[in-house]
């Protein structure tokens, strides 16, 4: 969770050299009740997604300040964690699907949305955890590694 591995991941930011546009976190485990403020990195914007309905989860993404955003609720999948923005010139997305949603519920209602990004005709990432393991042979992973070819999306497995 973020919670518990804030300051690993600020160890990790600080000991590299380059500075990342974006950096997705899900499994954020942030509540309501959850002061944000303690999570700020500096040089980004901190944008999160709670889960509601149970502890856990939650989505959350950090921002450079060299961008301008806006959010896009318009592109939300309901009944998984995931939130998404749009700058000038692309749109930026993180994902947490539980492990107990159905895998081809989850491609489908990604494709709605993904859908909808196409058509903005602008660049995209989306990141996140899925909860499917890509490196294994199993149903879910060709299925989601068919959704990923098909729509010639280029995918990193982290």
């Amino acid at each position: 969770s973020l919670k518990q591995h804030f300051d690993q991941m600020c160890n990790v930011l600080d000991s590299i050299s380059c500075k990342f546009d974006f950096i997705g976190c899900s499994e954020t485990w942030f509540t309501s009740d959850t002061d944000s403020t303690c999570f700020q990195v500096p040089g980004y914007t901190l944008v999160n997604e709670n889960r509601t309905f149970s502890s856990g989860g939650g989505v959350a993404l950090y921002v450079s300040l060299d961008y301008s955003f806006s959010l896009r609720n318009d592109l939300k999948i309901d009944s998984i964690e995931n939130l998404w923005i749009e700058t000038n010139d692309m749109i930026v997305g993180v994902i947490y699907k539980p492990p107990n949603f159905s895998n081809p519920e989850f491609l489908d209602k990604l494709e709605r949305t993904l859908h909808k990004v196409f058509l903005s005709k602008k660049n995209f990432i989306f990141m996140g955890d899925t909860i499917i393991n890509t490196l294994t042979k199993t149903s879910a992973s060709k299925e989601y590694n068919q959704f990923i070819t098909i729509r010639r999306i280029q995918s990193a497995d982290l």
